[in-house]
């Protein structure tokens, strides 16, 4: 996967500084550039509404933007640890809050108009990488979505997961090739 990286204008310190000062542009810019990464990270961590919790970190980003110091590594990784955070904060309150489970004439419809046997095929890669992600260490996982899917660099996540770039990268080393042992059993080949 690759993501095209987000061009600003002028410059990223220039639309740093403007959105820290108020402007809304400036900070259009870098919601624009982290807000699809945020939500693809939160989507894989199995957050209930992706897109919001990513809206509810940039909320939390611009209230708090006139005190962040650094440069780019240092905001992505920054934006990343509150997204890490609010999704702790989320599973937290799923698991104190009772779950609701509609039966007989009040249950939706699972089956939808659409071939369900197409869809599931569709689905099965994915589903059986986010078995297989699931199955790495939290920290193994938070590296390799923050690295492949939102595309940050060493510097980045160690910013979001607070830990040294060697650290960072020893955890990618072992969750790639734990990850490539796994799929391979699943007979996917490499």
């Amino acid at each position: 996967m690759t993501v095209t990286p987000f061009v600003f204008d002028p410059s990223f310190e220039v639309v740093l500084d403007r959105a820290a000062k108020g402007n809304s542009l400036a900070f259009e810019q870098l919601f624009q550039s982290a807000s699809a990464r945020v939500s693809s990270f939160a989507r894989l961590r199995g957050a209930e509404d992706p897109d919001g919790l990513a809206n509810e970190v940039f909320l939390k980003v611009y209230g708090s933007l006139r005190t962040f110091r650094g440069g780019e590594a240092q905001f992505y990784g920054w934006v990343f640890t509150i997204a890490r955070n609010a999704l702790i904060d989320e599973r937290r309150k799923s698991d104190r809050r009772p779950r609701l489970v509609l039966v007989g004439d009040d249950a939706p419809d699972r089956v939808s108009s659409t071939n369900t046997e197409a869809a599931a095929i569709d689905s099965y890669d994915t589903e059986l990488l986010v078995e297989r992600l699931n199955e790495l260490t939290p920290d193994q996982r938070d590296v390799l979505l923050l690295r492949l899917v939102c595309d940050l660099t060493i510097d980045s996540i160690a910013t979001a997961l607070d830990k040294p770039p060697g650290a960072v990268k020893a955890l990618q080393r072992r969750a790639l090739r734990a990850l490539a042992e796994n799929l391979s059993n699943d007979g996917v080949p490499l």
